[in-house]
C-alpha cells in the first residue's frame, strides 16, 4: 500500500473511531433515560406491596370490629323489647315526680356546693342559702333512690337498663371504628389505584425507550466489530510501512554518501548537508 493509499485509510480509520464514540454516547444516553424510568417503575411497585400489605390487614381489622359490632347490634335488638319496656316504665315513674337532672349530676353539684362551704369565706345568710340548696339536691337525690325501689318493685332492675345503655353505647362505637378502619382501608385502595394508573404511562414511556436501546446497542456492537477490524488493519499497516519508510531512508543515506564521497575525490567543496550526510 502507497502512502496515498494509507492516508486515505487513515481518514477512514479515525472517522470510523469518532463514528464509534458518537454511538456509545447515543447508547449511554439512551440507557440512562431507560434506567430513571426503570428506576421509578421499581420504586412504585414496591410502593404498591406495601399500601397493599396495609389495606389487607386494615380489611382483615374491618372484619374483625365488623364481628363486634354485629354481635353487639344482635344483642342490642334481642334485648330490644325489654329495654323498651324498661325505659317506659322509668319514664311512667319519672313523669310523677319533680326531677329535672340526673344522678350523676346532682351529685357533681351537691360535692362543689359543699366544697365551696369549706373553703370560701362567706356571709352566713350565703352560706345558709348554699346549704338549702344542697339539702333539696339530697331530696331530690333520694327520689331517684325511690323511683329505684319502685323499679324493683315491679321486677325491674336499674342496673339492667344501664347495661342496655352501655351496650348500646359501644354498638355505636363499634360502628363507628369499622367506618373509620374501613375509609383507611379505601384510602389505601384508591392510592394503590393511582399508582397503578401511573405505572401503565411509566410502561407506555418505557416500551419505546427499550426498543431504542437495543437497536443502538446492536448499532454499537457493529460498528465496534468493524472498529476492531480497521483498527488491526491500521495497526498492521503502521508498523509495515514504518520498515519500508525505514529501508528507504538507509538507501537515501547510502546514496549520499555516494555523492559527498564522489566531491571529495574531485575536490569539490562540501556542503553542512554533505557533511552531516557523510557522518550519519
Amino acid at each position: 500500500m502507497s502512502q496515498e493509499e494509507f492516508d486515505k485509510f487513515k481518514k477512514e480509520f479515525h472517522s470510523l473511531k469518532s463514528k464509534l464514540n458518537a454511538s456509545s454516547q447515543n447508547k449511554e444516553s439512551t440507557y440512562r433515560s431507560l434506567r430513571s424510568v426503570t428506576d421509578k417503575i421499581k420504586a412504585r411497585n414496591q410502593k404498591v406491596k406495601s399500601l397493599k400489605e396495609e389495606r389487607d390487614d386494615l380489611t382483615k381489622q374491618v372484619k374483625s370490629l365488623k364481628k363486634v359490632r354485629d354481635d353487639l347490634n344482635q344483642k342490642v335488638k334481642d334485648n330490644s323489647g325489654e329495654f323498651k319496656k324498661i325505659a317506659d316504665k322509668k319514664k311512667e315513674i319519672l313523669g310523677k315526680v319533680n326531677v329535672k337532672q340526673s344522678p350523676g349530676s346532682i351529685k357533681r353539684e351537691i360535692e362543689m356546693l359543699q366544697t365551696k362551704i369549706e373553703t370560701e369565706v362567706m356571709p352566713f345568710s350565703k352560706e345558709k342559702a348554699i346549704t338549702k340548696t344542697i339539702k333539696e339536691l339530697k331530696s331530690q337525690l333520694g327520689e331517684f333512690n325511690k323511683i329505684n325501689d319502685s323499679l324493683k318493685e315491679v321486677g325491674i332492675d336499674p342496673d339492667q337498663l344501664k347495661d342496655m345503655k352501655e351496650i348500646k353505647k359501644q354498638a355505636e362505637e363499634s360502628h363507628k371504628q369499622v367506618q373509620e378502619v374501613a375509609d383507611k382501608s379505601q384510602s389505601k385502595h384508591e392510592k394503590i389505584n393511582e399508582i397503578f394508573n401511573e405505572l401503565k404511562e411509566l410502561r407506555k414511556e418505557e416500551k419505546p425507550l427499550a426498543e431504542k436501546y437495543l437497536a443502538q446497542k446492536k448499532e454499537y456492537e457493529d460498528v465496534k466489530k468493524n472498529f476492531d477490524e480497521s483498527s488491526k488493519r491500521y495497526n498492521d499497516l503502521k508498523k509495515e510501512l514504518g520498515i519500508r519508510e525505514e529501508e528507504t531512508m538507509k538507501h537515501q543515506v547510502k546514496e549520499k554518501k555516494k555523492e559527498v564521497k564522489e566531491k571529495m575525490r574531485k575536490g569539490k567543496k562540501l556542503s553542512t548537508e554533505d557533511i552531516l550526510a557523510f557522518q550519519a
